[in-house]
């Protein structure tokens, strides 16, 4: 008897330990990636092809990360501050002036 349910203790850990992010968690995790990965880009290419650091652009960059990381980490309220990040960046890219 004891046996049996120690057995299904156990599967109980196992299933509870193996689950993965939603479809949407996914979703929202790559697109958090793929933000950072053209901000980093951008900052690439002005630091190299006109010689001008912006350091500004990490204001995009760090904030994309943090929620990147909270997703994958699995917290509930990670998808509304990915949402926060991606405002924040969008807001930066489309205020800043033209050169």
């Amino acid at each position: 008897m004891f046996q049996v349910q120690d057995r299904i203790q156990e599967e109980q850990l196992n299933t509870q330990s193996k689950k993965g992010l939603s479809a949407l968690g996914k979703v929202t995790l790559v697109a958090l990636l793929g933000n950072t990965l053209v901000l980093f880009a951008d900052l690439l290419i002005i630091w190299l092809l006109h010689g001008a650091f912006v350091p500004v652009i990490f204001l995009g960059i760090v904030p994309s990360l943090i929620a990147a990381g909270l997703v994958a980490g699995r917290r509930r309220w990670a998808p509304a501050v990915g949402v926060g990040a991606a405002l924040l960046t969008v807001t930066l890219l489309l205020g800043a002036p033209e050169v």
